[in-house]
């Protein structure tokens, strides 16, 4: 039987850790357990958001969304 495990990234001006962070990710995926890893940019101003897409682009487990305007830490 596999597992999949999924991980949630909140993003924001991160675009020096956002690549070590998803390999931390990857690193852990074993024959036993599948990745998925969704990445959500709150509207960063610096390049977060072009690396965590070019990461979608090459690993099929990254999920990304963004906000176009940081939303900032919210609790309802």
């Amino acid at each position: 039987m596999k597992f999949v495990a999924s991980y949630l990234i909140a993003l924001f001006n991160k675009e020096d850790y956002i690549s070590a962070c998803v390999k931390s990710i990857l690193d852990e995926q074993t024959s036993e357990i599948d990745i998925e890893i969704i990445v959500v940019d709150d509207g960063s101003t610096d390049k977060s958001y072009q690396v965590a897409l070019e990461l979608s682009r090459r690993f099929k487990c990254i999920k990304l969304y963004s906000f176009k305007k940081n939303r900032g830490f919210t609790i309802q």
